[in-house]
């Protein structure tokens, strides 16, 4: 394939340039022979009305021909003509050879007709022979040098022509072939391909632009791998344990109550994770939809912190919901989203927060946005995985069991129902020593209803 586009590429160029060297060619060589035809016939008239001049000249000083025939081969002489003249009736009365005096003038040679300025009466006709001289020859051979360089002149341009070509269409295939070289290796599944090109014309461009799209197949590639292999992991677990547990109560080694129960939550965290799939699915597909109200934040972060106050009391942790000193401007804001994220950030903060710790909150206004910093006093996250922590599946401890340390869903739906509402949510640890999420979110224009 490349190799027909070099050729392709090869002939195209060749073609151009035979036909460009060969039209400017043929005009040249066209033009050359028709401008030393126009400049033979320059050259007759101008000899012809010298002649007039003189001959007229010299009729007017002797009133008539006298020695006209000394005179006519003189000027046969300087023009390297053969010169002819004939009376008013046609009949030749002076040739600078002597062969045709006497005789009626029937040839057909350029001339020029003497009128007498004085009488303004025909005196005779001057012609001019069309023989081959010494200047015609000169002429014709200048003619054919000139036609000679030119033509293998064009041939050497035609040469040169081929060797560049050769060398520009290479250049230019060379890049392409790469790119061919590398697009059938990424459909083959070798995402490491590269191309490496210094050229910063289109083609840089299209290489450029090919890396960044196998940069961005190849992270879509490793997502890919990575979901299906932690879905797999995901499920694996709470399956096998129902497995156990029915197997067991077949044996007859446990009881069917505790066996139910056991099924029960393991059952629970299936619902779970099918559900945060379900919900990634949709933002993936583009599914997902908001059903945005104006309201403040104040009421759902309380009703959140009030939902979780059970699971905190029997952990030992406190609770805190600080209320801002000023009244907050309204957002607009899908509730029952809102209340998803702020269940996940806080059945988060309360599985990494030990007994006496404290989980806080604090809103506060920021410009056109409202802010929401929510606070625990747990271990930290270590300050290279900050930016992992919303990945999907992704987890600190990983020695935690799906009971204590969930899906690895819940911070990546945050993000993503977060960014729907128009905001941002990043993490970051306190000097003092546990972690921070801050959402912000842009408050409500006053026009919106």
């Amino acid at each position: 394939m490349i190799q027909r586009f070099h050729l392709r590429l090869f002939a195209g160029f060749m073609v151009v340039i035979v036909v460009a060297v060969g039209t400017i060619s043929l005009f040249v060589m066209q033009g050359t022979g028709q401008e030393i035809e126009v400049l033979e016939e320059r050259t007759e008239q101008l000899y012809l009305s010298r002649m007039e001049h003189w001959l007229l000249g010299y009729h007017a000083s002797g009133g008539s021909w006298g020695d006209l025939a000394n005179y006519i081969e003189e000027m046969a002489i300087l023009s390297g003509q053969r010169v002819v003249m004939t009376d008013p009736a046609g009949m030749v009365i002076a040739d600078s050879r002597d062969e045709l005096v006497g005789q009626p003038f029937d040839q057909e040679w350029p001339g020029r007709e003497l009128i007498s300025h004085r009488t303004n009466y025909l005196l005779g006709n001057l012609y001019l022979g069309i023989e081959p001289t010494v200047e015609a020859a000169y002429r014709r051979d200048l003619a054919r040098s000139i036609n000679f360089f030119i033509f293998w002149g064009g041939v050497l341009a035609v040469v040169a022509a081929l060797v560049l070509t050769t060398l520009l269409a290479r250049r230019i295939s060379a890049p392409v072939r790469l790119l061919v070289d590398a697009t059938r290796r990424i459909g083959e599944g070798d995402f490491g391909r590269r191309i490496e090109l210094r050229d910063r014309s289109e083609l840089g461009q299209l290489a450029d632009a090919f890396n960044g799209m196998a940069d961005d197949l190849q992270r879509a590639s490793a997502l890919r791998k990575n979901f299906v292999a932690d879905t797999a992991h995901e499920l694996r677990t709470p399956l096998s344990n129902i497995r156990g547990y029915v197997e067991a109560v077949e044996d007859g080694l446990v009881a069917p109550a505790e066996a139910i129960a056991a099924v029960k939550e393991d059952t629970l965290l299936l619902h779970r994770l099918v559900e945060d799939l379900q919900e990634l699915a949709q933002v993936d597909a583009g599914a997902l939809k908001l059903v945005r109200q104006r309201g403040g934040l104040m009421p759902l972060v309380q009703r959140a912190f009030a939902a979780a106050a059970s699971q905190a009391r029997s952990q030992g942790v406190e609770l805190r919901v600080e209320t801002p000193p000023e009244a907050l401007p309204p957002v607009l804001v899908d509730t029952q989203r809102f209340a998803q994220v702020m269940q996940n950030l806080l059945e988060n903060a309360l599985t990494h927060t030990d007994t006496g710790g404290v989980v806080s909150a604090t809103l506060r206004a920021a410009g056109d946005t409202i802010e929401l910093s929510l606070c625990d006093t747990g271990s930290g996250i270590p300050s290279e995985e900050l930016e992992r922590v919303f990945d999907r599946f992704y987890r600190m401890d990983k020695s935690r069991s799906r009971a204590t340390g969930g899906s690895g869903l819940g911070l990546t739906i945050c993000r993503y129902l977060i960014e729907a509402h128009g905001g941002t949510i990043r993490a970051a640890n306190r000097k003092t020593g546990g972690t921070c999420f801050f959402i912000t979110l842009p408050a409500a224009p006053c026009s919106e209803q």
